[in-house]
């Protein structure tokens, strides 16, 4: 409960800003979010990611038992297309 505004906020910025990038990106971004909170005082756990504040195991397994790749990559854009109040902008890191 102590992390719940720091995670929340993260999970907010992550659905705002980041589905058009990379994972590697991603991680980086919110590797360097997670540092700048704790600078500022609030707290929010080290390894956040959206299906710890999001998601719900059961839909999840669902999802994945209807096609949806088990990475994380996939599980989290699920989650913000599920999450936003607009359609994201994805862009599809594997197409060439």
């Amino acid at each position: 409960l102590a992390y719940c505004a720091g995670d929340a906020l993260l999970a907010a910025a992550v659905i705002a800003y980041l589905p058009p990038y990379t994972q590697a990106y991603r991680s980086r971004l919110t590797a360097n979010w997670v540092r700048m909170c704790s600078q500022l005082g609030m707290q929010c756990s080290n390894d956040t990611s959206l299906s710890s504040v999001l998601g719900d195991p059961v839909q999840i397994g669902d999802w994945r038992a209807k096609g949806l790749p088990t990475d994380s990559f996939s599980t989290d854009n699920a989650l913000i297309v599920v999450n936003a109040r607009r359609w994201p902008l994805f862009i599809d890191p594997q197409v060439r």
